[in-house]
């Protein structure tokens, strides 16, 4: 009956030893922070406050041309990645649920802001999980291309 319970005793201990662990599998999401952006000619510069620390929901815009306020105020998304063109045009991409939400109505937003602050643009799509991660997996990432 000992050896049995020592044989039992070293399997158990051998499979939580080689068990994954899962506490490292539930990191919390990422912090966005605020974001300035500058374009090439570095005339214009948007700032991004985000209202929420992952992202999510809303933000606080201010844009300068030339040291100068355009416009500022808040939007109902937060731009998480952002390019900004000469002329005062911003685009990018927003998640609603922020960076790691896969909330049930997720979406995600492509924006273009013109130069008075207006929204030119708020395509928006339902958010997706790709079959596996890999550098830009995120739907959005790349779809916006600073123009030249």
């Amino acid at each position: 009956m000992k050896v049995a319970r020592m044989i039992l005793g070293g399997l158990a201990g051998g499979f939580l030893l080689t068990a994954p662990p899962l506490t490292a599998q539930l990191i919390p999401p990422p912090v966005v922070n605020p974001a300035t952006y500058v374009s090439r000619s570095g005339a214009s510069v948007p700032e991004i406050d985000p209202s929420e620390m992952h992202g999510q929901g809303a933000a606080t815009y201010r844009l300068t041309h030339e040291g100068r306020d355009v416009w500022s105020g808040e939007r109902p998304f937060t731009l998480l990645g952002a390019c900004v063109g000469d002329d005062g045009v911003v685009e990018g991409y927003a998640y609603g649920g922020g960076l790691r939400g896969f909330a049930k109505d997720d979406k995600l937003h492509l924006v273009i802001l013109d130069p008075t602050g207006a929204t030119r643009l708020d395509d928006v799509i339902p958010r997706q999980m790709s079959r596996g991660w890999r550098p830009g997996a995120e739907r959005g990432r790349h779809r916006l291309r600073p123009r030249p």
